[in-house]
């Protein structure tokens, strides 16, 4: 207890605060083990644990994603995935066993070190405690602790990186600013920039510091423009998706809640001048709210940083004088109600959604029982899936923009999914070499009415196609080649 005790002074934080943050974690860590396979939800798991499994056979899928049917340029250097494969190799372990394992040490360490942060912005005991509490239940984190995604070492970089100023180590913070680029070059660039407009305010002087990080990212992006297409620029453009993934009510993930956002705005303007630093702290908090309008990861990065305002604006409305304190009682009732129960609603849709084992059993069937050079096409949202429990080239998935003809691909997979003419459904199926054609209940749903249209015609009236697999939500449809 007096250990307890001992850390709970050095945080800023009284033992049972400490008592409540650890069982809530808990609590998150098993509502991510709910789930009815043993396997993460979503798609962008499997893009990660994909490449540790290519990795392991062939190293070169480090620069070219060779399961993807045209082939594709990989843009990140995939550390994690290398360090994940070297002590899979080492201790023979399976890969998503310590995927899985560095995502809850990684998301422990980075709920410490955003403890560690509001003590050094000096932030009081109360708003570090609910900015905690409020972090922990926030979609992003549920998100991170749930999959085995490439966001996670990001956040917590920044975090560190972050932290690593305010205690003033900066040979470390180089180091660490240095190896950044190599890991997500988005994120990097956005915590460069951070924290040069951090020491700029501190201490001109230390910039030199910054140098080998500046370096790395004009050598990264140089290389990226020498190997990159125009056109490949052009898709990646055309892929941002304003609002995506923003308000987390709408159903979009890992998105921030409508109560969470209002909370933030109203902590916004009365910590201005009790945070050191806060001038810089407001720029990179607009800038990764305007960012997340186009990526995922802004909006994962911007998670710790809305929770501390979300928690302080709570409390400023809590201790401020109201004509009616029943009025006060019921707005902040339901600003904290709001934000739980946006949590919980997103954790269940999150924890619920596909792949289920009908999915994995009907792909792991494919993987035994057809050729290695097979090519499956399904929509790109299974793209991974294929790639990773069938291990079958897939035609597309949801990093085909970084493809060659990535544009001409996906209008053609439409063309496949909605055509009835025969012949026009022969000539691209040829043109792409598919073996096997995959598709589940929620796919039909998506794609068409009735059994009639499309795709469903065709495979009930063309002789040169059989059904490979059935089961209760899966059909695997086999190409009969001449």
């Amino acid at each position: 207890m007096k250990k307890l005790e001992s850390i709970a002074q050095n945080v800023n934080l009284s033992s049972k605060q400490l008592i409540w943050i650890f069982s809530i974690f808990i609590f998150i860590i098993f509502l991510t083990t709910l789930r009815t396979i043993n396997y993460p939800p979503g798609e962008d798991s499997y893009l990660t644990l994909k490449l540790i499994n290519e990795l392991l056979k062939n190293p070169s899928v480090i620069i070219k994603d060779t399961l993807s049917f045209s082939s594709r340029f990989n843009p990140f250097f995939s550390l994690t995935e290398i360090l994940i494969s070297i002590i899979s190799l080492t201790t023979k372990l399976e890969p998503f066993i310590i995927a899985k394992a560095f995502s809850y040490i990684f998301s422990i360490s980075i709920l410490i070190i955003f403890i560690l942060i509001l003590k050094e912005l000096k932030i009081n005991n109360k708003t570090t405690f609910l900015s905690t509490i409020i972090f922990i239940f926030s979609p992003a984190f549920i998100y991170l602790t749930s999959t085995t995604s490439h966001y996670l070492l990001p956040l917590f970089l920044l975090t560190l990186i972050f932290y690593l100023f305010l205690k003033s180590h900066y040979k470390l913070l180089s180091f660490f600013l240095f190896l950044f680029p190599l890991i997500n070059p988005l994120a990097a660039l956005i915590t460069i920039l951070f924290t040069t407009i951090l020491i700029v305010t501190k201490n001109k002087k230390l910039l030199y510091l910054l140098s080998p990080s500046y370096l790395t990212l004009i050598l990264y992006f140089t290389y990226l423009i020498y190997l990159l297409k125009f056109s490949t620029y052009f898709n990646i453009l055309q892929n941002i998706n304003p609002l995506s993934l923003i308000i987390s009510d709408f159903g979009f993930q890992p998105g921030l809640s409508i109560f969470l956002l209002i909370g933030a705005v109203y902590g916004l303007i009365p910590l201005w001048k009790k945070v050191p630093y806060s001038k810089t702290l407001y720029f990179l908090i607009i800038s990764l709210f305007i960012l997340s309008f186009f990526s995922t990861l802004a909006l994962i990065l911007l998670a710790p940083f809305i929770s501390i305002l979300a928690a302080n604006g709570i409390l400023n409305l809590h201790y401020k004088k109201w004509a009616s304190n029943g009025l006060k009682a019921v707005t902040v009732a339901a600003l904290m109600f709001g934000i739980f129960l946006s949590s919980f609603t997103f954790a269940f849709n999150h924890l619920t959604q596909l792949p289920d084992k009908e999915i994995t059993n009907a792909l792991t069937y494919l993987k035994i029982n057809s050729p290695e050079s097979s090519v499956v096409l399904s929509d790109p949202s299974r793209g991974h899936w294929i790639n990773y429990f069938a291990e079958r080239k897939n035609i597309a998935d949801s990093n085909t923009f970084l493809a060659p003809e990535a544009k001409e691909k996906l209008e053609d997979i439409d063309k496949i999914f909605q055509t009835r003419d025969i012949d026009k459904f022969e000539v691209l199926i040829k043109k792409y070499k598919i073996d096997y054609i995959f598709i589940d209940a929620d796919l039909k749903k998506q794609l068409w009415k009735t059994d009639e249209e499309g795709l469903q015609f065709i495979l009930k009236n063309n002789p040169n196609i059989i059904k490979f697999y059935k089961n209760n939500k899966v059909e695997i449809w086999k190409i009969i080649k001449n």
